[in-house]
């Protein structure tokens, strides 16, 4: 059985949206305050922002378990992972 073309790809996308915010939160999450308002601040934005997107990422469900599913059905998890780090880039760059 062959799986549709894209289909691994779009997995494998899918599933590493909820690592990738694993991993940026776990940088924040040993800053401590520096007593820069702006500074402090940021951070704060930052960390509400992950913790909104958490709830909104597919579940992982690594790369084999996308194996048959056809791109059609995976289409619209990518774009739920795209639209949960649109947000998290805009407090990106507002500082």
């Amino acid at each position: 059985m062959t799986r549709p073309p894209g289909s691994a790809e779009l997995g494998m996308f899918i599933s590493s949206g909820r690592s990738r915010l694993n991993a940026i939160s776990a940088q924040l999450v040993g800053l401590k305050a520096t007593g820069v308002k702006a500074a402090d601040e940021y951070r704060d934005r930052m960390q509400a922002a992950l913790k909104a997107a958490s709830g909104k990422v597919p579940e992982h469900k690594g790369s084999f378990g996308f194996y048959g599913v056809p791109v059609e059905a995976l289409r619209p998890q990518a774009a739920q992972v795209v639209e949960v780090f649109g947000p998290l880039r805009r407090v990106w760059t507002s500082w």
